[in-house]
């Protein structure tokens, strides 16, 4: 291979010497098993990242539908108390809700204009944003079906909408310290160890050396 390059380049090469062979020998071995130990945990990451990234991101949603929900089913009750009807009441907390139950409500809302049933849209909506806006929803079904006043009941679910909320804060207070551990252990201790620790075994050697 040095004579092909030799003649190529119009420059004669040097012979190579055993140790250079042997060190390239190495690097090509220690190159080609070095391969398959990046690629693994390449393959692991390009699977594992979205589908932690699909989960946080969905739970994320959750938690911002139990933050929402108290204030809707305010609205709801302000709504009721003004004598609105459930369809009048579902249309007018959509315009004034901006959160993931907000956009439900105008979503089926509007569909009541192409001929669904109000209660299927609410139905659906339960489907699609799970338990935590059951109780609400159900309400309004009922409401809309059986002629059931609405206000009577809505406060116990605005009760438990709120305790739902409290618990959801309290939990991720709790998760503070724990989270506040990976920069107290990689920054601060490493930080203190340096300013502190290291110039006392400093010294410390200087004077054993004097």
């Amino acid at each position: 291979m040095g004579e092909w390059l030799a003649a190529i380049a119009g420059v004669p090469l040097p012979p190579l010497r055993t140790t250079q062979v042997g060190g390239v020998a190495i690097t090509v071995v220690i190159g080609l098993a070095t391969v398959p130990l990046l690629v693994v945990p390449g393959a692991l990451a390009a699977w594992g990242l979205p589908l932690v990234g699909h989960r946080r991101r969905k739970r994320s949603a959750a938690q911002a539908l139990v933050r929402e929900l108290p204030d809707v089913i305010d609205l709801f009750a302000l709504a009721f108390g003004s004598g609105l009807t459930v369809t009048l009441a579902v249309e007018a907390v959509s315009r004034h809700s901006h959160g993931c139950l907000g956009a439900a409500l105008a979503k089926g809302h509007g569909r009541t204009g192409v001929g669904v049933r109000l209660s299927d849209a609410l139905l659906d909506i339960a489907d699609d944003l799970g338990d935590p806006v059951r109780p609400l929803l159900r309400l309004l079904v009922d409401a809309d079906h059986a002629g059931v006043d609405p206000a009577s009941a809505i406060d116990q679910v605005a009760a438990e909408a709120r305790a739902e909320r409290r618990r959801q804060a309290e939990s991720a207070a709790r998760r503070v310290p724990v989270r506040l551990l990976f920069p107290l252990v990689v920054c601060v201790l490493p930080a203190f160890t340096l300013l502190t620790v290291v110039p006392v075994v400093a010294a410390t050697f200087r004077s054993l050396a004097t």
